[in-house]
């Protein structure tokens, strides 16, 4: 005698069928639904801050073709000298704090305070020291730089931010968890109302003391965008166009 399935079991599978493909197609509408919720400008800024271009862009990208970062699910170890003085330590502190909110979860930190004056860098690191002559470091003037190691292209293996003494505690934080963390680019001052508007603030005429010296508001909305898509660090343009972060020229 053959089997028949139970009348009640073949309901079920069917509306088992009807859920899944409900599901999948919930699912769709959801990432269109949140691509569609980025503004133009929006899309702007998150070009300039990942890219350095676009209407906003002011460059100073650590990877210009590339979205920079560390993999997801890294763990930073930041290592702050004890050269740094505190209010710039204190400002940095603070910042960290955003990171994880900032990045839905998908980069952490873990901060450490060194007596030693020049902390070797390492995987999964990231250095900040005060030096008088940051051009030792591979800066290109005395005004301090960020200089990175990369894995493969686009995706971070270290990062040391060399500064002066002379330096604010605005740009330490810039360029510690600005480029050295997030690899983030500089945006125009003058396109978003003000260099207060954002930690990447640049452009003709603005200084490092006017940046906001925290992730503002801009900030975090371009940055949870990002990682909210299915985009990795090493990503390019056309890949953030395909996903709806950034407008097709």
């Amino acid at each position: 005698m053959r089997y028949r399935p139970h009348a009640t079991y073949s309901i079920l599978r069917t509306i088992m069928a009807l859920f899944i493909a409900c599901g999948i197609v919930a699912f769709g509408i959801t990432a269109i639904l949140a691509q569609s919720a980025i503004s133009d400008y929006n899309r702007d800024v998150i070009e300039a801050l990942i890219f350095g271009s676009g209407p906003l862009g002011a460059e100073a990208c650590p990877a210009h073709e590339r979205w920079a970062g560390f993999p997801r699910g890294s763990t930073i170890n930041v290592i702050v000298s004890t050269t740094v003085s505190n209010d710039k330590r204190h400002q940095i502190r603070s910042t960290l704090r955003q990171i994880s909110h900032a990045t839905h979860g998908a980069i952490t930190v873990s901060l450490h305070i060194t007596q030693e004056p020049e902390p070797p860098t390492g995987d999964f690191r990231v250095i900040s020291m005060t030096h008088p002559i940051p051009t030792r470091f591979g800066c290109t003037s005395n005004v301090g730089c960020t200089h990175h190691e990369w894995q493969t292209p686009g995706v971070l293996k270290s990062s040391r931010a060399v500064q002066p003494e002379g330096q604010t505690r605005q740009a330490y934080a810039h360029d510690v968890i600005g480029h050295g963390i997030l690899g983030m680019c500089h945006i125009q001052a003058k396109g978003i109302g003000g260099p207060h508007n954002s930690l990447m603030s640049g452009g003709l005429g603005v200084y490092s003391g006017q940046n906001s010296g925290r992730l503002t508001a801009l900030d975090i909305a371009a940055l949870q965008a990002v990682y909210a898509s299915s985009l990795s660090p090493g990503a390019t343009l056309n890949d953030f166009i395909e996903a709806g972060l950034i407008s097709n020229p």
